[in-house]
C-alpha cells in the first residue's frame, strides 16, 4: 500500500497490531485509519491474501449505520441485490418446511432497511480498497500468529507486545487486537496466561479460565454452498429463494438462504443440530467437503421447495459450528479480542465490537488524535 518516505512521515504515537484480515480486522483498520492520524496500524493475515471463506453475509440496520459513518455505504450499496432504503422492508421470510407436502410461510420479518445481503468477498474488497491510500497501514500476509508476550508496563511509552508467528518471525506493537477467528491464538495465549496466574491462588478458577482456550462444539453442523440463481429458476420457476431471504424451519434443522452478488447467486446454509451434542469434543477438521447426497439425506422428507433448492447444490461443505460461552473478559493488559475470537456463534459480537471501536475512535476525531494515546 502507498506510503510516504520514512523521513517525512509523522512519528506514530502508538502502534496497533491487528491479527486477522477478515471483516472484523479490516473494519477496525478502517475505523482507526479514519479517526486516528497518529497511529501505525499493522494488519497481519494468516492467508496469502484476503479470502472469501463464508461466501454470504447479511447486514442489518446497526451495521449499515456504521458503514455510513465510515463512508462505505455507497460502495457497498452497489454490491447488494437492491439498494438499501431507510424504510420498513422485508427481512427474512419464515416458512414451515419439515413435511413432504408443500410448506407455508408463517412470518415475514419486517425491519428497517430489510435484509441487506452481500458476498463476503465484496465486503472485503470495499474495506481493503478503502485502505489502499493509507499512509498509516502496513499489511502483512502469510503471518499466522502463534503466541504473544506482553511486558508489565502501564504507560505506552514503555513496554509493549511481542508477536510470534508460525514462520518463526516476530513483531512489536504497543497494542494487539486479536481478530483471528474461532481458533484464535490470541485468545488461547490470553487465557492460558490468565489460568496460570489464577493457579497460584485458586485451582478451580484456573481450570475455568483454561476452558476458554479452545472453543467447544455447539452441537450443530452447517452445510454451506452457493447456488446459481439462473440454475435454480430453471429448475423451479419463481422459487422464493431467488429473490427473498428465507428461513426454512423444522425440528432440529433449518435452512437459511438469501440472494447475493447482485442476485446472481443464492447463499445457502443448511443447519443440522444433534441433540445432546452441545459441548462435546469432535474428531477431525472443522470444515470438510462432503457429498451432495449426505446433505440431501439430512433433509429427506422435507417439502418440495427445500428439495428443489438443495438439489441445485453442486459442491457442499460441512462446517462445525463452535462457540465460546460467557467469556469473562475480552481484554488483558495491552491485548483485546474482536469478532469470532470472542464467539463464533453470535454475529452480534462483530457488530458490537465494531460499534464500540467506532464510538471510541470518534471521541478523538475533534483533535485528530487517537483516543488510545
Amino acid at each position: 500500500m502507498a506510503s510516504l518516505p520514512i523521513a517525512v512521515r509523522p512519528r506514530p504515537r502508538i502502534r496497533i497490531a491487528i491479527c486477522g484480515g477478515g471483516i472484523g480486522g479490516l473494519s477496525l483498520a478502517v475505523v482507526l485509519n479514519k479517526y486516528c492520524s497518529d497511529v501505525q496500524i499493522d494488519l497481519y493475515e494468516a492467508a496469502p491474501q484476503f479470502t472469501e471463506i463464508g461466501a454470504g453475509i447479511s447486514v442489518w440496520k446497526r451495521t449499515w449505520f456504521i458503514m455510513q459513518l465510515l463512508g462505505l455505504d455507497a460502495s457497498l450499496g452497489k454490491m447488494t441485490v437492491k439498494p438499501p432504503v431507510d424504510a420498513l422492508s422485508q427481512g427474512f421470510v419464515f416458512r414451515k418446511s419439515d413435511q413432504e407436502e408443500q410448506g407455508f410461510n408463517f412470518h415475514p420479518m419486517m425491519v428497517p432497511y430489510g435484509s441487506i445481503t452481500l458476498h463476503r468477498a465484496d465486503m472485503l474488497k470495499v474495506l481493503s480498497d478503502n485502505l489502499l491510500s493509507s499512509q498509516n497501514l502496513r499489511t502483512h500476509f502469510s503471518k499466522r500468529l502463534v503466541s504473544y508476550e506482553q511486558t508489565e508496563q502501564n504507560s505506552l511509552a514503555s513496554g509493549g507486545v511481542t508477536l510470534h508467528f508460525l514462520d518463526g518471525s516476530s513483531a512489536q506493537a504497543d497494542l494487539l487486537v486479536g481478530a483471528d477467528g474461532i481458533k484464535s491464538a490470541t485468545r488461547a495465549t490470553m487465557y492460558t496466561r490468565l489460568a496460570e496466574l489464577a493457579a497460584k491462588e485458586d485451582a478451580a478458577k484456573s481450570a475455568k479460565l483454561r476452558s476458554y482456550v479452545n472453543a467447544s462444539w455447539s452441537g450443530t453442523y452447517a452445510y454451506r454452498a452457493l447456488v446459481e440463481t439462473e440454475k435454480l429458476l430453471r429448475a423451479a420457476q419463481g422459487h422464493q429463494a431467488a429473490s427473498s431471504s428465507m428461513m426454512y424451519c423444522g425440528k432440529d434443522k433449518h435452512v437459511v438462504s438469501y440472494p447475493i452478488s447482485q442476485g446472481r447467486l443464492v447463499n445457502l446454509v443448511a443447519f443440522v443440530t444433534v441433540p445432546g451434542g452441545d459441548g462435546k469434543d469432535l474428531d477431525g477438521p472443522a470444515v470438510v467437503d462432503v457429498s451432495k447426497q449426505e446433505m440431501l439425506e439430512c433433509y429427506k422428507g422435507w417439502e418440495p421447495e427445500v428439495q428443489q433448492l438443495l438439489d441445485c447444490v453442486d459442491n457442499p461443505s460441512r462446517w462445525t459450528i463452535s462457540h465460546i460461552r460467557d467469556l469473562p473478559s475480552y481484554a488483558d493488559g495491552r491485548v483485546a479480542l474482536l469478532g469470532n475470537s470472542v464467539s463464533y456463534s453470535s454475529s452480534a459480537r462483530f457488530v458490537s465490537s465494531i460499534n464500540f471501536f467506532t464510538f471510541f475512535s470518534a471521541q478523538g476525531s475533534e483533535n485528530n488524535k487517537c483516543p488510545f494515546s
